[in-house]
């Protein structure tokens, strides 16, 4: 069930207008957004006409902020379509924004179209596979399958995916006897696909550190893992071609979608698999069509209404002013007209220090100011015969920061160590000690050829280590002031250096073992109940906690 405040906006007449938007119309022109107006409208739109809408914002960024204040709304599906962030040809995807891209796309193809799809205009321009070509980029597996394994590899291997000998980063699979390893792009966690025969015998999730099993899966999806085919297939549309007829397109900051639109076409050496500006428009105008501006007389309608929005005021620096200045906009005591007042606190700890803050500098608004646990990019007033004012808890206390969505890291191993070297940096062999990198070369043993790292030890004497060892080989750090001294290879000064740091840190290893007997004999300290001083100080952390970070806190 939704809060009140936004079944208040959802029920707005102005809302309501701006549902009976006809199909393939001049566009409708809203005039006046401020802050983050335009997300609510969107999702008020969607769950008042029942639906569905396509934002189309500007930036990469502004979509994850749509995404972010549309999940104020209750029962409200959201999807954000992004943008391969490079040019026709380029290869060097992000593989996670690929899957991201094809799993809203099948999502699509099914007709299960999100209540609210969020696209930056750079993602409309760029084709998708068409209903032929995406069968073949996306693979469901399930325990119990009939599927042989050479069906399996064959697939992984036309979709873009690297043999290797262990899956390090996504997009590798490993193969050992009827076991595959598998690291697909998005948020598929990294499969073990065990086979008995031409069955699917089980699904495993894989626990990266260790590379053993972890929890069993009843199934799995595949994602293809090829930039190449999605941007030179000539089996491609548009997106805009997989949306619902009575879709309502909103149009968020008409000139600025427009000059980004336009200097990203204007860029382009190769425009195979993208879409003119002009004929993305020309689509979507097709649609029941509006287009949000903030400054009146911007858009291309006929047809023109002011939002009744109004910017949030700037509050005061000093926490206990700046809710003063909230309690007396709640209550009307400032001379002008009562507001309504939400404010959305991203952790309950936030929230519970703000109804300390009311109590204490502005108990008259106690009960007047509503708080929520959510997250508001910018806040606004909407304007009716109760002003209804947004406050995003990090504008009210000016504690400005920047959430965006993690996309998760590959778990590279060695062959990262040398991705950095320059051609007279320092390195470490583990056997031989510290020498310079001479560069790496092609050279043919047994009538096969293969890549070395070449480093050059004390006396100019060169050693040449295959590629395959690469682990033996990192980047140099260390204290050392100016250019450390190379050591001399089949010497026995670096083993001797070795078996010293050995020594050096048995030595240390006995005295922490002493320093922990020490404490474990002391008497423990039992410490009082957090003091409102620390439940403000731990509300004021302006970021996320991470998963291991929460852990920490809660020993």
């Amino acid at each position: 069930m939704h809060s009140d405040w936004l079944q208040k906006l959802i029920h707005d007449p102005c809302v309501t207008e701006l549902t009976q938007v006809p199909k393939g119309q001049d566009a409708l022109v809203a005039e006046g957004v401020w802050g983050s107006s335009t997300h609510l409208l969107s999702g008020a739109i969607a769950l008042r006409s029942q639906r569905p809408v396509l934002l189309v914002v500007a930036h990469l960024d502004d979509a994850d902020e749509a995404v972010e204040d549309l999940a104020l709304f209750d029962g409200l599906t959201t999807a954000s379509l992004p943008a391969l962030e490079v040019m026709p040809g380029e290869t060097n995807v992000s593989l996670d924004l690929l899957a991201e891209r094809l799993s809203v796309v099948t999502q699509m193809r099914t007709g299960d179209q999100p209540s609210v799809v969020i696209a930056p205009i750079q993602a409309l321009m760029q084709a998708v596979p068409s209903e032929q070509a995406i069968a073949g980029m996306v693979l469901e597996l399930s325990r119990g399958q009939q599927l042989s394994q050479d069906h399996l590899l064959n697939w992984l291997e036309s979709a873009g995916y690297e043999r290797s000998e262990a899956i390090d980063q996504v997009g590798d699979f490993a193969v050992r006897g009827g076991i595959v390893d598998i690291f697909p792009p998005g948020d598929m966690v990294p499969v073990r696909v065990d086979f008995f025969g031409d069955e699917i015998d089980t699904i495993a999730e894989i626990d990266l550190d260790s590379m053993g099993s972890d929890r069993q899966l009843p199934n799995a999806r595949l994602i293809g893992a090829s930039a190449e085919r999605i941007q030179s297939d000539d089996r491609t549309c548009s997106f805009l071609s997989l949306l619902s007829p009575d879709t309502t397109v909103i149009v968020h900051e008409l000139l600025e979608v427009s000059e980004q639109a336009r200097g990203y076409y204007e860029r382009l050496t190769d425009a195979r698999g993208i879409y003119s500006y002009q004929s993305v428009l020309a689509t979507v105008r097709e649609f029941s069509y509006i287009e949000m501006n903030q400054f009146a007389g911007v858009g291309t309608g006929v047809q023109r209404i002011s939002l009744p929005v109004e910017r949030l005021v700037n509050f005061d620096d000093a926490a206990d002013k700046a809710i003063a200045e909230l309690g007396a906009l709640a209550t009307g005591t400032d001379g002008e007209k009562a507001h309504r007042v939400v404010v959305l606190c991203a952790k309950t700890g936030e929230q519970q220090r703000l109804e300390q803050l009311i109590a204490e500098h502005a108990p008259a608004a106690v009960g007047r100011i509503e708080s929520q646990v959510g997250y508001l990019y910018r806040g606004f007033v909407w304007h009716d015969d109760e002003p209804l004012m947004f406050v995003p808890h990090h504008e009210l206390f000016h504690r400005y920061h920047t959430r965006r969505r993690l996309r998760r890291v590959s778990a590279t191993r060695g062959t990262e160590t040398f991705f950095d070297l320059d051609v007279g940096d320092y390195v470490v062999h583990a056997d031989h000690g510290i020498a310079r990198f001479k560069g790496l070369r092609t050279m043919k043993r047994d009538q096969a050829s293969e890549e070395y790292l070449t480093l050059e030890f004390d006396g100019r004497a060169l050693l040449h280590v295959p590629a395959s060892q690469i682990e033996l080989v990192q980047k140099y750090i260390g204290g050392f002031a100016g250019r450390p001294p190379l050591s001399k290879l089949g010497g026995k000064r670096w083993n001797k250096q070795k078996e010293q740091v050995k020594e050096a840190v048995r030595d240390l290893a006995k005295e922490l073992l002493q320093v922990q007997a020490a404490r474990a004999s002391l008497r423990g300290i039992r410490y009082p109940e957090d003091t409102p001083w620390m439940n403000q100080f731990e509300a004021e952390f302006p970021y996320q906690e991470t998963e291991d970070q929460l852990a920490a806190i809660v020993e």
